[in-house]
């Protein structure tokens, strides 16, 4: 799961860069709710190994473990600038 916080909402975490966003990677674990996230400088390859490091920590006598990648949503201002 990617998160993206506007400057403008109230933050539990101070925000790292000058981005109007705060890069967090996440997983949630559908069967019991259970939740892991890292905050990252920037969501890339080593950002993402981090967080598939940090699952396989969470469960480590599983012999399999499913992921499912989603693409960034794009940013209001991508969106917009988007022809219809």
């Amino acid at each position: 799961m990617t998160l993206w916080i506007f400057r403008s909402d109230k933050l539990a975490i101070e925000q790292t860069s000058g981005c109007p966003c705060i890069n967090i990677h996440g997983v949630a674990d559908l069967e019991t709710g259970q939740t892991r996230m890292i905050e990252a400088l920037t969501i890339d390859a080593t950002s993402t190994v981090a967080l598939l490091e940090s699952i396989e920590a969470m469960y480590p006598i599983l012999a399999l473990i499913h992921v499912f990648f989603r693409l960034r949503a794009l940013s209001s201002r991508q969106a917009r600038a988007r022809p219809a």
